[in-house]
């Protein structure tokens, strides 16, 4: 029906993807002149992404091939976009050191905000922290997001800096002290270390954001109980019992009434 479709209407570019896409999802190798059609009049990275994935399915992707593609595009969008493009393309055909030496090139040719902020992402993914901090901290420079102050502060995890990871995550969290994710990361880190009482402010400031989430108020109320605040802790983990009572929240209630009974021993 597609292979009609496209007899009727030679230039569409959505019908010409999607027999191209369906040519390689049935093991077709005659997929390229419809690919390449869905791109003629007007670029789309997804379109073109999805070309480089089914060549490399098939192992026929050359380095002409992506230097004329390169060529081709370069007026309709930035050369550092069709890097990123190609590397993505690498990266989810799980070619990895390929991907990587096109992220360097994006990251050689003048790429905005975004492409770097996106090499950064698939940086992390191919384990390679330092180059993606690096990216992250430019990014924050000039556009800072939730998103880049998250990722640097894992990147930083990642390579055993936790006080460094900390250091973003709450300079984050200044500069967008409505976002839950960031301080969901802050509370996290400080009860790996045992940091309980640092914890403690930062939970008061996540769990207005989520007033029903009763999991994040028994977590409030351990840090609590485990600084030797137990009346509060009592206070937190009663409120959080009642929620999870009207959840049926079988397991969070037995969870909840073991803490109590350790903090009122005489109703164990």
């Amino acid at each position: 029906m597609l292979e009609e479709a496209v007899k009727l209407f030679p230039d569409n570019p959505d019908i010409n993807f999607n027999l191209g896409l369906s040519k390689s999802l049935l093991g077709h190798t005659d997929f390229d002149l419809y690919f390449k059609n869905s791109l003629k009049d007007k670029f789309n990275p997804h379109y073109l992404n999805i070309w480089i994935q089914s060549k490399l399915k098939i192992d026929t992707l050359s380095e002409e091939w992506i230097s004329g593609i390169v060529q081709n595009n370069k007026t309709r969008t930035s050369i550092a976009s069709l890097y990123l493009i190609i590397g993505l393309g690498f990266s989810r055909s799980e070619k990895l050191e390929d991907a990587e030496r096109y992220f360097d090139l994006v990251l050689q040719s003048n790429p905005n905000v975004d492409d770097q902020y996106e090499v950064g992402l698939q940086l992390m993914t191919l384990q390679k922290f330092e180059k993606a901090l690096d990216l992250f901290v430019r990014v924050i420079e000039a556009k800072p997001s939730v998103g880049a102050y998250n990722n640097l502060g894992v990147s930083y995890l990642r390579l055993n800096q936790v006080d460094v990871a900390l250091k973003y995550l709450i300079e984050g969290h200044e500069k967008f002290p409505n976002d839950d994710f960031l301080l969901t990361n802050i509370v996290k880190i400080f009860v790996s270390m045992k940091k309980y009482q640092e914890a403690t402010p930062y939970y008061e400031k996540l769990i207005p954001l989520g007033p029903n989430n009763y999991v994040v108020i028994y977590e409030y109320a351990t840090c609590l109980a485990l600084s030797g605040i137990a009346d509060k802790a009592r206070d937190q983990y009663t409120n959080a019992l009642e929620m999870a009572e009207q959840n049926n929240d079988q397991e969070m209630i037995a969870k909840i009434k073991e803490m109590l009974g350790h903090l009122n021993p005489q109703e164990k």
